[in-house]
């Protein structure tokens, strides 16, 4: 069993990463390149430092409170709670924005366009495997391995403080959503996996714990 929710955990919190990478790379390109931060996401827009430019900053937070609870094993509660909303959330989101059989979702950096209806998909998946995976930890909820509120991955910060001027001065080269741009944002996403690992631990059920 321990097995299971470890990897149920591991699969859960990677499509996490995944899906607030977004909003990451979304922030960087705000603050070093706001001329090509352009973006909408269910309902919400901006250019630069204009309309809801605070929207993707504010899910940055939130994410970096999640993994950070994640990787204490303490306030499981409300750990569980907000990684519940955050994924209902991105299913009901897509779920609403396909109603209009025209919605599409664009990565402009890639040159990716498709329709929203095609995430509702994977959301819906992840959303279930989410809920099984709360069920399941919270029956062993005694088993969970704690860690101290300032335990943090020291060197995987020192690598994200350090990726800080290398993804400013690919950004001050750069222009557009040229192969300069790409590498900056390519950076922007290895910062936040980074930042995840940092916070988060690599096993929550204690070793002993059969």
């Amino acid at each position: 069993m321990k097995s299971n929710i470890n990897k149920l955990r591991s699969f859960v919190m990677i499509w996490t990463i995944i899906t607030t990478a977004f909003f990451w790379t979304t922030s960087m390109r705000l603050f070093y390149k706001p001329e090509i931060s352009e973006w909408a996401v269910f309902g919400f827009s901006g250019k630069g430092f204009s309309g809801d430019f605070w929207f993707p900053i504010v899910v940055i937070i939130y994410s970096i409170i999640l993994f950070y609870l994640e990787g204490r094993g303490r306030a499981r509660g409300v750990f569980y709670v907000m990684l519940l909303i955050w994924h209902f959330a991105l299913l009901f989101g897509t779920s609403i924005s396909s109603i209009d059989s025209g919605s599409t979702i664009t990565f402009g950096a890639w040159g990716i366009n498709m329709a929203v209806v095609w995430l509702t998909i994977p959301f819906l998946f992840f959303f279930a495997l989410t809920v099984w995976y709360v069920v399941k930890e919270r029956s062993v909820i005694e088993h969970i391995e704690t860690r101290q509120w300032n335990q943090i991955n020291l060197k995987q910060t020192m690598w994200v403080i350090a990726l800080v001027p290398v993804s400013y001065f690919f950004f001050c080269l750069g222009s557009g959503f040229n192969l300069l741009i790409k590498v900056a944002i390519t950076i922007n996403v290895i910062q936040w996996i980074m930042i995840a690992k940092a916070l988060t631990g690599s096993s929550k059920i204690m070793s002993n714990y059969q």
